[in-house]
Formats: structure tokens, C-alpha cells, sequence
């Protein structure tokens, strides 16, 4: 069997069509599967600031609103809110919107960290020992606003409370996030599977060993990393879908990094 593998370069020649193919295609599932019209999504990021016994063998003591706090601990936590539905939220609209801490929690402030317009007038009404309610004048689709919470304890003894009229608010960090693949990383693991072959492909011709049998495997290799490309893709736009995060907050839902 003797398999001209000048394909492999005609192949090769096709990736050039996948990521605008993908982009394509990625935009028609989107149209296809549609959006939830009200519809609130959020997700966290946290960081822990201060930790009494491992920083300051407990010899540092912390005062607040001259009382002494006896956490171990002081975490800032960011929530960001965005409208993932396709209709405009107004005020009206809200029901709920609150972030609640479990009784060994206080928190020790609240604000508005960033938002995507001002125009949104998105402000914290309501602070208290245990609770935060969050309050906006209208968030269009794809809108956002986060916010910023200094407490005690663990970020975990924090939750979030939301009713919309007619619609639904969603924690996009227990059903999405940890299953996300940065679209970038499999690519890159995906040219550098392309590289690999062909350069074993260049070693086979130099030495013409078994050159047939091994330009047959390269092949299937070749058609292998393709498969798994579209695969990875295809489930990270069914995650994106079903998570429907707006393009600019994107690169923020998926890093890890604290901002």
C-alpha cells in the first residue's frame, strides 16, 4: 500500500478555514439554542488578606466599628452580575438581589467595584452585619456590575439571594466555570500536535523507513487532533452558551487571577 502523504500538506492547508469556520459555527448554535429573556448571571473571585495566625501567630487584633473582630481571617470577595438574558432588567423587575453571610460572617463593607455604564446607577442600598442588597436603575443585556466585599471568614460563608420577575438569576461558579477550557490553550496544545507530526513526517522521509506505515499513522494522527480540536470547541460553546457571558467580561471569567 503505497499512501502519497503530500495529503498531509493539503490538510495542513485547511487549517487556516478552522477558526473563522469556528467562529461561524459558534455563532450559529448560539442563534439556534437562543437566551432566557430576564435573566441575571453571576460569578465570584476572591482573596484572603489577612490571616491572624499564620501571618501574626494571632498577635494581631482587628477593630471594627469599635469592637474587636475575632475572626481569623479578613477576605475581600468580588461578585460580578451581568444580564445574560436578552431583555433590559429594570428596577422594577427585581424582586431579590442580596448577598447574605452565614451568622459567624460580618461583613465589614460593601461597594460598587465596577460596572460597564455608568448610566446603570448601580449602587448598594443596604449594608448590614450579615447582609448586602444590591439595587441598580436597569442593566441592558450583556451589562454588568461588581461588586466589592470586605468580611471575615472564607468567601464560601457568603451567598447570593435573587428573585426576577419572569425571570432567573443563575451562579455560573457551580455550573460553568470549572468545566471552561481557555479557547487559546487548546489551540495552542493543537498547533504544537500539528507541529510534532510534522516533523515526524520530515524524519520518516529523511531516513525512508517504513515510510507508507508511518505516513498512514500520521495521518490518522493528524485526523485524531482535528477530532478531539472540534470536540474541546464544541463543548466549550455548549458551556458558553449555556453560561452567556458577555464578550467583554470573557477573559475575566475565565482567569483565575484576582483583579
Amino acid at each position: 500500500m503505497n499512501i502519497e502523504f503530500g495529503i498531509l500538506e493539503k490538510v495542513v492547508l485547511l487549517l487556516g478555514i478552522i477558526i473563522p469556520s469556528w467562529t461561524i459555527i459558534k455563532w450559529l448554535i448560539v442563534k439556534i439554542f437562543g437566551r432566557n429573556k430576564k435573566e441575571i448571571s453571576y460569578y465570584s473571585k476572591f482573596i484572603k488578606i489577612i490571616d491572624r495566625v499564620k501571618d501574626f501567630n494571632n498577635d494581631l487584633k482587628i477593630y471594627w466599628k469599635e469592637k474587636i473582630i475575632n475572626d481569623n481571617t479578613i477576605t475581600i470577595t468580588d461578585y460580578t452580575m451581568c444580564n445574560s438574558g436578552s431583555e433590559v432588567i429594570h428596577r422594577n423587575d427585581i424582586a431579590k438581589l442580596t448577598i447574605k453571610s452565614s451568622s459567624n460572617t460580618v461583613i465589614l463593607n460593601a461597594f460598587i467595584h465596577d460596572e460597564s455604564d455608568d448610566t446603570n446607577k448601580s449602587k448598594i442600598r443596604e449594608i448590614k452585619d450579615n447582609l448586602v442588597t444590591i439595587d441598580f436603575d436597569y442593566l441592558d443585556a450583556n451589562e454588568f456590575t461588581k461588586i466589592r466585599i470586605w468580611h471575615t471568614g472564607s468567601n464560601d460563608t457568603l451567598k447570593v439571594n435573587g428573585k426576577i420577575k419572569g425571570g432567573v438569576v443563575r451562579n455560573l461558579d457551580e455550573q460553568y466555570k470549572s468545566k471552561y477550557i481557555n479557547e487559546m490553550e487548546i489551540f495552542k496544545w493543537y498547533f504544537i500536535s500539528i507541529g510534532i507530526i510534522i516533523f515526524l513526517k520530515a524524519l520518516v522521509d529523511e531516513f525512508n523507513i517504513l515510510t507508507s506505515f508511518f505516513n498512514l499513522i500520521l495521518l490518522l494522527s493528524l485526523m485524531i487532533s482535528w477530532i478531539v480540536l472540534y470536540i474541546l470547541l464544541i463543548r466549550n460553546a455548549y458551556l458558553s452558551i449555556k453560561a452567556r457571558i458577555p464578550r467583554k467580561l470573557r477573559k475575566d471569567y475565565e482567569s483565575k487571577n484576582f483583579d
